[in-house]
């Protein structure tokens, strides 16, 4: 009668077990298929991550590309500018030779009465003229 006892405690022990055994199979295989959910949202996740950083670098490329031509248009404006302050540096440089010649003519030449006013007509207007455009050039070279 004992071993009888023995065999159904033994039988009740192994069914506890393989109860328990069960148990945690279940609960190991919920785990996983959370752990497969969350992988796959993961993954989804890497693949729209991936494909927004394809299209960043493509934009970036792109905006790149067109500063670098733009740059490049900035340059021939730039060379441009360079040549009209240039010419127009020398075009009051030469304004500023004739007013110096004109003036120096019209000291020598008072004497003279009714060509003198014509000339210092002439040399005033000449010296306005100048004048503007020495004020203009300034304030478009600041």
């Amino acid at each position: 009668m004992i071993i009888e006892i023995c065999l159904i405690v033994i039988a009740v022990a192994l069914c506890m077990l393989v109860l328990l055994i069960t148990i945690a199979f279940i609960t190991i295989n919920r785990f996983a298929k959370q752990i497969n959910i969350i992988l796959s949202n993961v993954h989804n996740q890497l693949e729209q991550t991936r494909s927004d950083a394809q299209d960043i670098i493509q934009n970036t490329k792109k905006i790149a590309t067109e500063i670098k031509t733009n740059i490049n248009s900035s340059k021939s404006l730039i060379d441009n500018t360079n040549q009209l302050f240039k010419s127009l540096n020398h075009t009051v440089s030469s304004l500023q030779q004739i007013s110096d010649s004109i003036s120096r003519n019209s000291t020598s030449n008072k004497n003279s009465t009714s060509t003198n006013v014509k000339q210092d007509e002439g040399i005033s207007e000449v010296v306005n003229w100048a004048s503007t455009t020495l004020d203009i050039w300034k304030k478009f070279k600041t």
